[in-house]
């Protein structure tokens, strides 16, 4: 696989992709979820946390059949729930809304 950003499969999320990932997905492998998360819904964009510009991602590995639940707070409010799933990321629920109150 070569370098870059990849869409998330029934999302607006993006996350990178680096070289050292395998080129064919295996049932069973699990998943390596980079974060901070980031996503859109309704207009409003909503993230974990602030990342440097140029900072390292954080990774997060994950099970097949495993959740994650990542939640924003910065000026917007929402949550994104994804789900590992054959070695690929899938979202299974996600909410943002500009000038909600903290999800917390």
């Amino acid at each position: 696989m070569s370098s870059g950003k990849k869409f998330l499969e029934n999302s607006n999320l993006y996350f990178e992709i680096n070289n050292t990932e395998a080129s064919q997905v295996i049932g069973g492998s699990g998943c390596t979820l980079l974060r901070p998360l980031g996503w859109n819904r309704n207009g409003a964009a909503c993230v974990e946390f602030y990342l440097q510009p140029g900072g390292d991602p954080v990774e997060h590995p994950m099970e097949d059949g495993s959740t994650f639940t990542g939640y924003s707070s910065l000026f917007v409010s929402g949550s994104i729930t994804v789900k590992c799933e054959n070695g690929r990321i899938k979202t299974i629920r996600e909410s943002c809304t500009r000038g909600a109150a903290n999800p917390f």
